[in-house]
């Protein structure tokens, strides 16, 4: 439903779906069908920072509006890396 609100934990598209997230002012995700990834809950206001998405199959492309001001990482079964602001 467009406009919903995403709740941190699993998310499942479906093999003929598409779902695009808009988390905040500063960050947007595009999953593609068969898309497979736990979303973080939002970053605390003095500790627990630091974020982690989880792909854990199929494919997301995001794209952030500048520095997000919270450590972002993003895993997948092939790598970890450390967003500091940019697309991917």
């Amino acid at each position: 439903m467009p406009g919903a609100p995403a709740r941190p934990g699993a998310i499942v598209v479906g093999p003929e779906s598409e779902l695009e997230l808009q988390l905040g002012s500063t960050m947007r995700i595009r999953l593609l069908p068969g898309t497979n990834l736990t979303l973080p809950a939002p970053p605390g206001r003095w500790l627990g920072r630091t974020r982690r998405l989880e792909v854990r199959s199929g494919e997301a492309f995001g794209t952030t509006a500048g520095p997000l001001g919270f450590a972002f990482q993003l895993r997948t079964p092939e790598a970890t890396a450390t967003l500091t602001g940019t697309s991917f």
